[in-house]
Formats: C-alpha cells, sequence, structure tokens
C-alpha cells in the first residue's frame, strides 16, 4: 500500500481537491516510508503522515507487544499477577488523563459549527 500511495496512487483519480491531498501525501510518503514499515509512525513523522489510517496499525502492534511483554513478566514471576495487572489497569486510566491535562485538551470531543 504504501509502495501504492508513493507512485502510482496519484494518477489514479481526479477531482478538485485531489492532486492536492495525493500530491502531499506522496512527497509524505517518499520520504516516511520507513516509519510505516516499522509501526512507529504514530511518534515519528506525525507531521508528515504517510497513510493516515497507519497510525491504528501502529498503535495496536506496540499494545500487542506491550501485552506480550506483561503476560512474559506474569508467567515469570506469576505472584507478581495482581501487583502488574492493577499497576497496568491504573496507568491505563492516569495516562490519557494526564496527557489530557497537560496539553490542554478537551475531555470530550467538541463539534463546532465554525
Amino acid at each position: 500500500m504504501i509502495l501504492l500511495d508513493a507512485t502510482w496512487l496519484f494518477k489514479m483519480q481526479d477531482g478538485p481537491v485531489w492532486k492536492r491531498m495525493a500530491e502531499t501525501e506522496r512527497t509524505f510518503c517518499r520520504k516516511n516510508w520507513w516509519a510505516n514499515l516499522l509501526f512507529v509512525n504514530n511518534y515519528f513523522t506525525v507531521d508528515e503522515p504517510c497513510l493516515q489510517q497507519g497510525w491504528y496499525l501502529a498503535t495496536d502492534f506496540q499494545l500487542f507487544i506491550l501485552g506480550l511483554l506483561l503476560l512474559a513478566f506474569v508467567r515469570r514471576f506469576p505472584k507478581s499477577f495482581r501487583p502488574t495487572m492493577g499497576l497496568a489497569i491504573i496507568l491505563s486510566y492516569v495516562s490519557p488523563a494526564l496527557v489530557t491535562y497537560f496539553y490542554n485538551l478537551e475531555g470530550v470531543v467538541m463539534i463546532r459549527p465554525e
């Protein structure tokens, strides 16, 4: 998909906004293809996305690896199951709250007509 987006997709469609949008994405894909292949595009090259939907794949892969590491740790140390899972649950609640607070984001999606 990255190869298609970086080469032929630009020529496969036409429309009033297509050239501008596709040219920008083609440039970003040619420059940042490596971030999508390594599934790190949600940390690096965020301001120049290659595939808009690629952030989900990267996040899903990273959470899968984190889950495997947690399970490997719990399997190695079975008595640490409750504290480890408790810490993981607490961090899953606290980290979005801290990001929302420190970046001054709104807690809910606000759709405004302007």
